[in-house]
C-alpha cells in the first residue's frame, strides 16, 4: 500500500508542476524589432561618413548610433535609405566604421539582416549585454551579393535579459587599396516571448498628422492587454485596455498581454506629430544642428525651383532647400509660383555649412500660382557679410565679371565672378550651365546663394539666367 500511494503521489506531483510550468515556461521566437532606417522611421540621412563622434538616428527611445557612418541616401539595398558604414584607404586606415542599437533589447536570439559592400568589405557582427561597454561573440560574416540576406545568432534560448548589436566594417585579403563602403539594411531582431502573442498596434508606430485613435489587440484567445502612454514598462497594474484611445501629441505606448499569470513580451510604439511653425524663419530659427525632430511649417510657401533631389520654395519670411531623397518623397509636380498649402513636413539637417529640410511627406497640390518669382537684387557683398539672410532665395546680382572657365552638362563646375572688389564662386550646381566664359565677361547673374563648408556659392539656374 505505501509503494501504491508513493507512486500515486509522485504521479500527481509530476502533473501539477508539469500544468503550472508549462505556461509560465512556454517560449516562442518571434520578431521583437525591426527597421529599414528610412525617413519615416526617424532616420535622418546626411552625407557626414567620416564623423569620429556617434551620430543618433532614429525613433526617440530606439535610436541607432553610427561612427565613420550614416543613414544614407546612397546606393540603398531596399527602399530609400541604409545604413552605410566606411573605411578610408589614406586618410583614416585604421578606423573602421561601425553602427550599433543605443538601446536594449531582452531575451534576443538572432539577428537576420541585408548586407552589401564595395571592393569585397565583410561585416563582424557582434553583441553587448552590458550596455555597450564592451562586445563579445564577434562573428566575421563574408558578404557574398550585393543584396543577400544574412542571420546572426547571439543565444538559442534568448538568455540575456539585456542586448545591443553592432555592425562593423572588416577588411578582406588582399586590403583594398580605395575607400570601401559597408551597405546594412532590412534588420530584423528576434527574441524569446512567452507562450503569449505580443500586443500589436493599429495603426504602426510613426508619424501622425492628426489625432489618431490607437487600437491594441493580441492574437492569443483570452488574453487581458495592460498600456502606458508615458513610455514606461506596462504590467498588470497598467491600465486595461477596454477600447481605443485618441492620441493628439508625440506619445510612446507600451502594452503587454497576459494570460493569467503569463505575460507576453512588451510591445513599444512611439507615435510621432510634428511640432508646428508658422514660416520657413521659425523652422530656421528651431535648430542649429541637424536633429531627427519632424516638423511642419503650417504657412503658405512658394515655389520657386526644382532640380532632382533639389526643390527651392521660399514665404515672406526667408527661403529654404528642401532636400529630397534619390526615392523622392514629394512627387507633386510645381510650376514656379504655385503657392503650396497645407503645411510641408521635414527634419531640420545642417549639410556642410548650409541648411536643407529633409521631407517626410508628400505636398498638396497647388492651390494657386502667384507668377515668376522676382529676385531680389543683391550685392556679392550682401550675401559674403549677411549670408544666413540670403540662402536658398532667388537673387540676381548685377554687373559682375567673370574669370575664364567653362561649364558642361557633366560636371558641377566652378568659376569665380567679382564686383566691387568682392568674389564669390559660381558653380554650376543643377549641371544645366553650357557654356565658354572668357576672362572679363560682364553679366548679371540669377540664382541660389548655397554654401559649402565656408565657401559661400551662387546657383543659377541655367544659361539664361545670365545676362550681358
Amino acid at each position: 500500500m505505501k509503494k501504491n500511494y508513493s507512486l500515486k503521489a509522485a504521479i500527481i506531483c509530476i502533473m501539477l508542476i508539469i500544468g503550472f510550468i508549462t505556461p509560465g515556461w512556454a517560449q516562442n521566437e518571434e520578431i521583437i524589432y525591426q527597421t529599414g532606417f528610412e525617413a519615416s522611421e526617424g532616420f535622418i540621412a546626411t552625407q557626414t561618413y567620416n564623423n569620429t563622434t556617434p551620430y543618433l538616428s532614429g525613433t526617440t527611445v530606439q535610436q541607432w548610433g553610427s561612427v565613420y557612418g550614416t543613414p544614407s541616401t546612397t546606393s540603398p539595398i531596399i527602399g530609400g535609405q541604409s545604413m552605410q558604414m566606411r573605411w578610408y584607404y589614406s586618410s583614416a586606415p585604421n578606423t573602421f566604421g561601425y553602427a550599433y542599437t543605443n538601446f536594449d533589447l531582452a531575451n534576443v536570439t538572432k539577428v537576420n539582416f541585408y548586407a552589401a559592400s564595395t571592393n569585397s568589405v565583410n561585416v563582424i557582427v557582434s553583441y553587448s549585454t552590458d550596455g555597450g561597454t564592451t562586445y563579445v561573440g564577434d562573428s566575421t560574416i563574408i558578404l557574398t551579393g550585393s543584396s543577400t540576406l544574412y542571420t546572426y545568432h547571439v543565444s538559442t534560448n534568448g538568455s540575456y535579459g539585456s542586448v545591443r548589436v553592432k555592425f562593423t566594417v572588416s577588411l578582406p585579403t588582399p586590403v583594398p587599396t580605395s575607400n570601401s563602403r559597408l551597405f546594412i539594411d532590412n534588420v530584423t531582431i528576434y527574441g524569446m516571448s512567452g507562450g503569449v502573442a505580443t500586443p500589436v498596434f493599429t495603426p504602426s508606430a510613426g508619424l501622425l498628422t492628426t489625432p489618431t485613435n490607437i487600437s491594441i489587440s493580441c492574437a492569443s484567445p483570452n488574453a487581458d492587454i495592460y498600456y502606458t502612454t508615458n513610455g514606461t514598462a506596462p504590467d498588470s497594474n497598467s491600465t486595461l485596455y477596454t477600447l481605443p484611445f485618441n492620441i493628439s501629441t508625440t506619445t510612446t505606448v507600451k502594452a503587454i498581454a497576459y494570460v493569467g499569470d503569463t505575460a507576453s513580451g512588451v510591445a513599444t510604439a512611439i507615435y510621432t506629430f510634428p511640432v508646428e511653425v508658422p514660416n520657413i524663419a521659425a523652422f530656421r530659427a528651431a535648430n542649429t544642428t541637424t536633429s531627427a525632430t519632424i516638423y511642419k511649417i503650417t504657412g503658405d510657401v512658394v515655389f520657386v525651383f526644382r532640380s532632382g533631389n533639389n526643390i527651392y520654395i521660399q514665404d515672406n519670411s526667408g527661403a529654404i532647400l528642401i532636400y529630397d531623397s534619390y526615392t523622392p518623397v514629394i512627387t507633386t509636380t510645381y510650376n514656379e509660383g504655385d503657392v503650396i498649402s497645407g503645411g510641408i513636413l521635414g527634419s531640420y539637417t545642417l549639410y556642410n555649412g548650409l541648411v536643407e529640410m529633409i521631407p517626410v511627406q508628400n505636398t498638396a497640390p497647388s492651390t494657386s500660382n502667384i507668377g515668376l518669382i522676382t529676385p531680389t537684387e543683391v550685392s556679392i557683398d550682401d550675401i559674403n557679410s549677411n549670408y544666413v539672410a540670403y540662402e536658398s532665395k532667388l537673387v540676381k546680382i548685377t554687373n559682375v565679371i567673370f574669370a575664364a572657365g567653362t561649364y558642361t552638362t557633366a560636371s558641377a563646375t566652378n568659376i569665380n565672378f567679382y564686383q566691387n572688389g568682392d568674389s564669390i564662386t559660381c558653380r554650376n550646381v543643377f549641371k544645366t550651365l553650357d557654356m565658354t566664359i572668357a576672362a572679363g565677361y560682364n553679366a548679371d547673374v540669377v540664382g541660389f546663394p548655397l554654401r559649402y563648408s565656408t565657401t559661400n556659392q551662387i546657383a543659377p539656374r541655367g544659361n539664361a539666367k545670365f545676362s550681358q
